[in-house]
């Protein structure tokens, strides 16, 4: 894919230790949590002119490279980059989501400076993160975004920081959304359900109020067999910190993966050692979850005819056959992504840990992002 590097912006941080010459090694956390700031409010952007789809365009976060290109003294200023992508096959390019991110962002700290309350255009569900920016600061510094004309800078000093975590913490985040993960326990009174989280790995409490879906959600259990993924449609109530903290009223529940790919991980999960001429390896239960969240982002794309393999190694092979496309998932997670037909590596392979998000190893075959 060719690109070019394009200015983005500019963030200054001043007063204190950014007094002195260099970028204080500490302080460089604040660029990753401005980096999920901005991605967070484009993917509301996003959701908020597409009502009718229940998930974001797959590659639509991993299309997000945000750079520093340079440290100018005088204080520090970080100048800020992202590629041009010439020939990005994401159809959002006309709309760009994350330049009128980096302008409501900057809009809002002004506003909010004015009014200590947030308006009605800022996205609820990125409130917390905003609230966290500069918190790894200390109170004589401050960081600042430059305005897109180069005029003016919207800072947050101590004293506005601190306002935004007040007003944060004293509105709890409840947003309707879809939630991935594996119902774990079904209780009949009260109705309550624990869901483990898919990406997290971490449980999750939820209730529901109407009686009629007890029976599909402990069908979704699982109870004597490996619960299935579901996405579950419900109220969900975040921290200040943009985390699940409870799943408030759901409304529906239904297998995450369509039938074809359901039916292969469920034979994966049923395994024992010595499946291949009484050698094979069984596939633990932290493959077989991550093969399933890949099969998830893989079938919502235009290339979700695939089959999946056990390997005698107690790994997962994912094989497309309408492309030239295969990933090895490792008996310790890891993957191997595999592009046969492309050229964009020496051989077309990137090596990928267990904590790297399915959806950019996704993007990265498909080639639409070179992360």
């Amino acid at each position: 894919m060719s690109e070019e590097r394009g200015h983005f912006g500019l963030l200054e941080f001043a007063g204190g230790r950014f007094n002195t010459d260099g970028m204080p090694v500490a302080a460089l956390q604040e660029l990753r949590r401005f980096e999920v700031l901005l991605e967070e409010v484009a993917v509301e952007l996003y959701k908020r002119e597409h009502p009718r789809r229940e998930r974001i365009a797959r590659g639509f976060r991993a299309s997000f490279d945000l750079r520093v290109a340079d440290f100018r003294a005088g204080c520090v200023e970080a100048v800020l980059t992202r590629p041009q992508a010439n020939d990005t096959k994401l159809d959002i390019a006309a709309t760009d989501y994350f330049e009128r991110s980096r302008n409501l962002v900057y809009d809002e700290i002004q506003s909010f400076a004015q009014t200590h309350e947030f308006t009605s255009t800022f996205p609820v569900q990125a409130r917390s993160r905003l609230a966290v920016l500069g918190r790894g600061l200390r109170e004589s510094e401050n960081i600042a975004l430059r305005s897109q004309d180069g005029s003016e800078w919207a800072r947050l000093n101590s004293e506005l920081r601190t306002l935004l975590a007040e007003v944060v913490e004293d509105s709890p985040t409840i947003k309707d959304t879809v939630v991935l993960g594996q119902i774990t326990g079904v209780e009949s009174s009260p109705h309550q359900v624990s869901v483990l989280l898919s990406d997290e790995q971490r449980i999750v409490r939820g209730s529901f109020k109407d009686p009629s879906l007890w029976a599909d959600l402990h069908t979704l259990s699982g109870y004597k067999q490996r619960a299935p993924m579901v996405a579950i449609s419900a109220k969900v109530q975040l921290t200040s910190t943009g985390e699940i903290e409870g799943l408030q009223d759901i409304f529906n529940a239904e297998k995450a993966l369509p039938p074809d790919l359901a039916e292969q991980i469920e034979s994966l999960a049923g395994l024992e050692p010595g499946w291949f001429d009484g050698h094979g390896e069984g596939i633990s239960a932290s493959v077989v979850d991550r093969v399933e969240r890949l099969a998830e982002v893989i079938s919502t794309s235009n290339h979700r005819n695939v089959s999946i393999f056990p390997r005698p190694d107690g790994g997962v092979q994912i094989e497309w056959r309408d492309a030239e496309f295969e990933i090895d998932v490792l008996s310790d997670g890891s993957e191997i992504a595999y592009a046969l037909a492309d050229e964009r590596d020496a051989d077309g392979e990137r090596t990928f840990t267990s904590e790297e998000s399915p959806e950019r190893i996704i993007s990265w075959l498909y080639g639409e992002t070179d992360v």
